[in-house]
């Protein structure tokens, strides 16, 4: 037998068999679904209740991760590149809500002054602007969406520890990017100019095919993105019976 062909029958034999999931499996999948499946329905994240979904998927996640730390020989975190990244991310959003000295933000800020002329320093102050970021409230904001993602991604990647749960992955966000690009489609074509036939938002109508998401471009984002795994499961080997 050929080695090209030994790893065929490998895979497909891979497939075929252990889809059988334990609580610990299960605790993670769900937050994989509520993360892929709800928070695109809740505007993409962008209305409050796609932000509940993404913490309610956060908080899924850390609980499966804390479960298999209990139920495991071994517990601990396994630091790689992914938990840095993320460390850079919350720190380069921390600094822009850390009060400065007028030196440094000056520095580092050198518009700042005449964007705000009323908050720099000079005879019609109405006081001093103190943080790189010129609107604070979003920041915080998009930093507590930013570590909640973080806290997602990190749980459920401590969670796979096998092939098997990687399929599991792929399977649901190729399974949600059909039925959402379906959606799409079929809200385009007959639908009211509501979302979901039913939500009106101020900012965007369904007159372009938008699907549940805000804007259109991030709604290409999000099918781009899972295009990637209906290609895998179209073109994936078929499972073989089993030989008896």
């Amino acid at each position: 037998m050929r080695p090209a062909s030994r790893s065929r029958q490998t895979r497909s034999a891979t497939r075929s068999t252990g889809w059988a999931i334990n609580l610990e499996t299960s605790g993670w999948l769900l937050a994989v679904m509520l993360a892929v499946l709800l928070v695109p329905l809740g505007m993409g994240g962008f209305h409050p209740l796609g932000q509940a979904f993404l913490t309610l998927a956060a908080i899924t996640a850390a609980g499966a991760w804390l479960y298999r730390c209990f139920h495991s020989e071994q517990p601990g975190w396994q630091i790689g590149p992914l938990e840095l990244f993320f460390a850079a991310g919350l720190v380069i959003g921390l600094v822009q809500l850390v009060p400065l000295p007028a030196s440094l933000l000056g520095t580092v800020s050198p518009k700042l002054a005449s964007l705000l002329p009323c908050w720099s320093d000079g005879p019609w102050t109405l006081g001093r602007w103190e943080t790189l970021s010129l609107t604070p409230g979003e920041t915080l904001a998009g930093l507590m969406i930013f570590f909640t993602q973080a806290v997602l991604i990190g749980c459920v990647l401590q969670s796979v520890n096998s092939v098997k749960d990687v399929e599991r992955i792929l399977l649901l966000v190729a399974t949600t990017t059909g039925l959402m690009a379906a959606l799409g489609v079929v809200q385009y074509l007959a639908g009211n100019g509501k979302y979901l036939w039913f939500y009106e938002s101020a900012y965007n109508s369904t007159s372009v095919v938008t699907g549940t998401f805000i804007c259109r471009n991030h709604y290409a984002s999000f099918l781009s993105i899972g295009a990637g795994s209906l290609v895998w499961w179209a073109f994936a080997p078929a499972a073989e019976p089993a030989h008896r």
